[in-house]
């Protein structure tokens, strides 16, 4: 067997791993959609994944992956409107799956230190426990802006530890 199925192998799986973390609690479908909406959907955020992670072979800045983050909620929404529910994919979902899928790459040893660590429920209690943050759903968030406002609480807490190492020492410690 090549090194490359076996790696073809590995990059499906983290690709699964991400597309059930991303919209197993959020509501990304609309009701009576075909299963071919749903894979056509699935693959296109499969192949923008593949293509932004590129550039996070090397050090991309804070301003790029805000950029990424928004492409990724963007682009999906304009091919697949029909599919998503109010016909939108949410910028929670986008940054849930672009950082996820980066946080496998990165542990692999495939990609740099992304800027950003998944933002989800765990995160979310973490700040609202550590600081004046009222807590908001992931799943529901839109706004580049109030993304933004999460990750720079987030940086307050987790002080001079970049924020993928920060979640990864709490998520290893449950």
């Amino acid at each position: 067997m090549s090194v490359d199925a076996k790696e073809k192998f590995l990059l499906n799986q983290i690709f699964s791993m991400t597309l059930g973390a991303t919209v197993q609690r959020s509501s990304t479908y609309r009701k009576n959609k075909t299963e071919k909406d749903r894979v056509d959907f699935c693959r296109d955020l499969h192949t923008l994944l593949m293509v932004l992670a590129e550039q996070y072979r090397e050090k991309v800045t804070e301003a790029e992956h805000l950029k990424n983050i928004k492409r990724l909620a963007d682009e999906l929404t304009q091919k697949h409107a029909e599919v998503l529910y109010d016909r939108r994919f949410r910028i929670g979902s986008a940054q849930k799956a672009l950082n996820l899928y980066l946080k496998y790459l990165w542990c692999m040893g495939r990609v740099v230190l992304p800027p950003h660590c998944p933002i989800d429920g765990i995160v979310l209690d973490k700040l609202a426990n550590a600081t004046d943050y009222k807590k908001t759903a992931w799943t529901k968030l839109d706004s580049i802006a109030a993304y933004e406002e999460i990750i720079s609480k987030a940086k307050e807490v987790a002080g001079k530890l970049p924020l993928p190492e920060w979640e990864m020492q709490f998520y290893n410690a449950n």
